[in-house]
């Protein structure tokens, strides 16, 4: 009784097409680079803002000891985070999974 479309053929229809399917790797493909963006950007900004809080502690060692260790846990997410794509790539490649592969160009 009812046509039950894809997101793909909606969007086709509609004269948009995001390369948006409704299938889990395709949502693994199009999510993916966005959180790994996002956790890099957040990295980013606490190494920066902790080096602020450096600049501006005028000597303070417990302000100091508190951006110290921020900085310490940003630098070790960043390794973290690059391990990750470096695995996620891995077992793409290793298993053959194109998604896995085609997620960090």
């Amino acid at each position: 009784m009812f046509n039950t479309a894809t997101l793909d053929q909606i969007g086709l229809k509609a004269g948009i097409f995001l390369g948006v399917t409704n299938t889990l790797p395709g949502l693994i493909q199009i999510v993916m680079p966005f959180i790994f963006s996002i956790a890099g950007m957040i990295l980013l900004f606490t190494i920066v803002s902790s080096g602020f809080q450096i600049m501006t502690s005028t000597g303070d060692p417990k302000v100091l000891q508190v951006a110290k260790s921020k900085i310490t846990t940003s630098l070790i997410g960043i390794l973290l985070l690059l391990s990750a794509i470096w695995i996620v790539k891995l077992i793409g490649t290793f298993f053959g999974i194109e998604v896995f592969t085609l997620l960090f160009k």
